[in-house]
């Protein structure tokens, strides 16, 4: 069992080593188009039409829990946002559990804004702190998407139950809803509650096709390569399993 387990690490390492190595000589992976992601500029445009900001939120988890990695993928398509926000002349409203988010927020809105072409609209209000509790956390997301009632309300990252406060709320306040984690749990809650949803890992292909850093997207590519190893493995234990059950009922 430890050789078998060895053997599987070595795969994994020399996968993920192979596709970087790739992506880094232009070898680069296509990541298919992933429609929440697509649609994203469409509801920044709605939001310029109706003159409305637009919402962002990343959750309650942070960079120092066993769910940083989804944070960083949702801060990465905030980053996305940003410039699409900077591009069409709407602001953008970042809600922030953590005191940490303030100052990587508030970095990524303004690189946004900049490469958007209009630096000028940027203001460190939009980056506001909540308090680290999740309750008032979510207090605050009801109460600004109530009161503003944005056109596009947007939540990627390290989700968990204000997902139900949030989107609750904009739902009542007729915003058009995105959001994706990898979370499993909440997968049902986006795919009701909202009119574009990254479900799974598709969050993580989502913040690598908008980054455009080689490395990350090799990294996609050797995650599936894995995948399908996984899974034919699977398979092939039950089909082995199933074999020698039937052998023994056969001697019965």
């Amino acid at each position: 069992m430890h050789n078998f387990e060895l053997l599987i690490f070595v795969a994994s390492a020399a996968a993920f080593g192979i596709a970087i190595w790739r992506a880094k000589h232009g070898i680069v992976p296509k990541i298919r188009e992933l429609p929440a992601l697509a649609a994203l500029e469409d509801l920044v445009g709605r939001a310029a039409e109706m003159g409305k900001p637009v919402h962002f939120g990343t959750g309650y988890r942070g960079l120092d829990t066993p769910e940083a990695p989804i944070v960083v993928a949702g801060l990465a398509i905030l980053g996305h946002v940003a410039e699409l926000c900077g591009k069409y002349k709407v602001p953008i409203h970042y809600t922030a559990i953590w005191s940490y988010n303030i100052p990587i927020g508030r970095d990524l809105i303004k690189r946004g804004y900049t490469l958007g072409g209009h630096p000028e609209m940027y203001s460190d209000d939009m980056v506001a702190y909540t308090g680290e509790h999740q309750m008032s956390y979510a207090a605050a997301l009801m109460g600004y998407t109530l009161r503003e009632r944005p056109a596009a309300n947007m939540f990627f990252g390290g989700i968990a139950y204000e997902t139900f406060n949030m989107l609750g709320a904009g739902a009542i306040a007729g915003s058009v809803q995105a959001a994706g984690t990898s979370r499993i749990y909440y997968q049902p809650f986006l795919v009701a509650a909202c009119d574009y949803a990254l479900i799974g890992d598709e969050l993580y292909a989502a913040a690598a096709a908008v980054k455009k850093v080689p490395e990350e997207t090799g990294t996609i590519r050797a995650t599936d390569i894995i995948k399908a190893i996984a899974l034919l493995l699977i398979i092939l234990s039950l089909v082995l399993s199933g074999t020698a059950l039937y052998a023994q009922l056969i001697k019965l």
